[in-house]
């Protein structure tokens, strides 16, 4: 039998990472996993491999989302999970900033 797809979701608004968190479970096709920082993130991707990562472009602490992206790239055990940037912060350079990672930024309001 294998695994339902496992998807992290990294945000420091925890408003916002349990509703998220609470619609993909109800979907009974995802396994969830949930960080509130990026070193925590970074850390799960490598320890749990999630199949995908939703992950907020201004994540507090020591590493913000662009950062955690570059590291995850940069990892041959981590540089194949898909990648979804989401912000509530207005998406202003982050739009230019992503486009040149190969990605594109959603703004969430």
């Amino acid at each position: 039998m294998t695994r339902p797809p496992r998807v992290l979701i990294a945000d420091d608004d925890r408003d916002f990472l349990s509703v998220v968190y609470r619609f993909l479970q109800r979907q009974s096709q995802f396994e969830c996993l949930s960080a509130v920082d990026g070193m925590d993130a970074l850390r799960q991707c490598l320890e749990k491999s999630p199949d995908a990562l939703v992950l907020d472009l201004r994540l507090g602490g020591r590493l913000n989302g662009f950062e955690v992206l570059r590291l995850l790239r940069a990892d041959p055990r981590t540089a194949a999970i898909e990648v979804v940037l989401i912000t509530g912060a207005g998406l202003g350079d982050a739009c230019s900033a992503s486009a040149k990672t190969g990605h594109f930024a959603v703004e969430i309001n």
